[in-house]
């Protein structure tokens, strides 16, 4: 059986690394990920999807995907994704096809990713209660991996964690679209990225978003809310 592949290094516990993800072909997924690997050392190779191919297909599919992402690539199968939205991108292109996702994770990948969650649910946590002493309010919100959801404002929105760094902020969809100029006149500064995209979903983000900050627009943004 043969597989297209995306995968990251990842650091166990929780530092951020550079933002690069490899795409590619394998028959055997398991042996591709030891030989990248290398080492047992606190950086691992983690597999954040894949696709099975009954055919041949997948070179000349994998082919195509480099091509569309040729803006990206940075060497041979790597890509530089600052604004993390590799996976999305190739994930819409397989569903449209009806390519089949299955799960290769190995036992031994898969506690690396669990410690490394771990880790960061402390960072999340600390951050959860902070950014509530700032704006002495409560609010709703779930934690998933390395991504905190505020789900109290009108729409949600995302903090991507980092384990040394504050998060990054990421709106995307309806609160892209009828808040962005908003938050971004909270904040009092610039995007870091934001993409308008007709054939794909529109975002925008904003690096090293402290506590305060992340009160600040919760509560602004729930006021917005009462006053309509």
């Amino acid at each position: 059986m043969n597989h297209i592949y995306i995968k990251k290094f990842s650091d166990v516990n929780g530092y951020e690394l550079p933002s690069y993800k490899k795409i590619g072909f394998a028959k055997d997924i398991e042996e591709r990920r030891k030989q990248l690997s290398g080492t047992k050392a606190p950086i691992f190779v983690e597999t954040l999807c894949a696709w099975e191919f009954p055919d041949n297909n997948a070179r000349t599919v994998e082919q195509a995907i480099h091509g569309l992402l040729s803006n990206k690539r940075t060497d041979g199968e790597w890509f530089i994704d600052e604004d993390d939205s590799i996976v999305s991108s190739v994930s819409n292109l397989m569903d449209a096809f009806r390519i089949k996702r299955v799960d290769v994770s190995n036992e031994e990948e898969k506690e690396m990713v669990s410690k490394r969650n771990s880790n960061l649910s402390t960072v999340m946590e600390d951050y959860i209660v902070r950014v509530k002493a700032e704006g002495k309010i409560d609010f709703q919100y779930k934690c998933n991996a390395s991504e905190i959801t505020m789900l109290s404002a009108p729409n949600t929105f995302y903090l991507q964690m980092r384990k040394t760094k504050n998060p990054r902020l990421v709106i995307t969809g309806n609160i892209f679209k009828n808040n962005f100029d908003f938050i971004k006149g909270v904040l009092g500064r610039e995007e870091a990225g934001k993409r308008v995209d007709e054939k794909a979903y529109d975002y925008g983000y904003w690096d090293e978003v402290s506590p305060k900050e992340s009160a600040a627009i919760l509560k602004a943004l729930l006021d917005r809310k009462q006053s309509n």
